[in-house]
């Protein structure tokens, strides 16, 4: 289930029944999309009564740091067409996809061993990851990156 953060005198945002693997990918991303608003995780835990739970609240731009506003104008302009991993690179204004192809992981696990990485080294350079985001209605994470060696911010 998906709280926000006061889930005492609320109702979830959103509560469904999921795989074992696709619960810890959403545990893993920094966000989740719903009805297109994004929510940003505070925290997640277990009770052995209740169930799972991921605390959330809503996306505020100017977190994380100067690339908030950004992120949520990719958010904002996602086509809709995916993978079940889509990657955007840091152009130094803007989040833009990759100009070539990045590899695509076709089981959960494999995505969710890629969310455990602060960094991905794809075709000899090196990608810092700076945010994550579940669209649980496309079944896809968008991984947003930046050259590592870039300077740009």
């Amino acid at each position: 289930m998906l709280w926000p953060e006061d889930r005492k005198h609320q109702k979830p945002a959103d509560e469904c029944s999921v795989s074992q693997d696709e619960l810890f990918v959403r545990k893993l991303v920094d966000a989740t999309l719903l009805s297109g608003q994004l929510f940003t995780h505070l925290s997640h835990e277990s009770d052995d009564r209740e169930g799972e739970f991921i605390y959330i609240a809503p996306f505020q731009e100017q977190e994380p740091e100067i690339y908030g506003a950004a992120i949520q104008a990719a958010v904002n302009s996602s086509s809709g067409v995916s993978a079940r991993l889509d990657y955007l690179l840091w152009d130094g204004a803007a989040f833009q996809p990759p100009s070539r192809l990045f590899p695509a992981p076709t089981f959960k696990r494999d995505l969710a061993a890629c969310l455990l990485n602060h960094y991905l080294v794809f075709g000899g350079l090196t990608y810092e990851m700076l945010f994550s985001i579940y669209d649980p209605a496309m079944d896809r994470v968008v991984l947003f990156l930046k050259e590592a060696d870039s300077d740009e911010q």
